[in-house]
């Protein structure tokens, strides 16, 4: 089974790589490159939800959020596709797909902050609680950075610049944190998933 993961991976890799070298930024090079991540998209997310319902103990929950912050990026990449292939527009300031790319990293957080030592494959009530707290810091400091000086009239030439800067601050954020987990877990097996999703987020 990985081995067929890891052989349609290399093959989309390759028809990205071609894509870019035969067909460049045009129009259609840019569906065909669209298209390719969102089906390396849909196999990561359908993998992580395999994986999920196979796991044990805290494997569960951490996997079941992976699958829904790879499927946050997919459905941002609809949204994206839809502005730029369909419509052929820069997507609007206030467009919900904008937010939908740094949403991600809310799912990837909550799994960076499940309890460790209680190693539990149900979300119970004190989970959901912290997994709220964390969704509300990271929406609180987009909205408030970001969409509310769009709505009080705020934006400026900078607009685009803020979200690059930001996404690229959430991700270094959430690598730094992911290697922190790894070197500090007790578990083994905790060790390998930690370090696995470290990876994967720093590539």
């Amino acid at each position: 089974m990985y081995r067929k993961v890891a052989i349609i991976g290399a093959i989309l890799v390759g028809l990205h790589a071609g894509e870019i070298l035969l067909l460049g930024t045009s129009p259609t090079g840019s569906v065909i490159a669209n298209t390719l991540q969102l089906v390396a998209c849909g196999l990561a997310a359908a993998m992580a939800g395999k994986a999920s319902q196979r796991g044990r103990g805290l494997a569960r929950p951490f996997w079941g959020m992976v699958a829904l912050g790879v499927t946050t990026w997919g459905v941002a990449n609809v949204g994206w596709m839809y502005y730029e292939n369909l419509r052929h527009i820069a997507i609007p300031p206030l467009s919900v797909v904008r937010i939908l790319f740094d949403t991600q990293g809310v799912f990837f957080a909550i799994a960076l902050f499940l309890d460790k030592e209680k190693d539990s494959p149900r979300f119970d009530v004190e989970t959901l609680l912290d997994s709220v707290q964390i969704a509300i810091v990271f929406f609180s400091g987009f909205f408030g950075l970001y969409y509310v000086q769009l709505l009080s009239g705020g934006a400026s030439a900078n607009t685009d610049t803020f979200m690059t800067w930001s996404y690229q601050v959430i991700n270094v954020s959430l690598v730094f944190l992911s290697a922190i987990v790894t070197l500090i877990v007790r578990s083994k097996r905790l060790r390998a998933l930690y370090g696995g999703l470290t990876a994967f987020l720093g590539s």
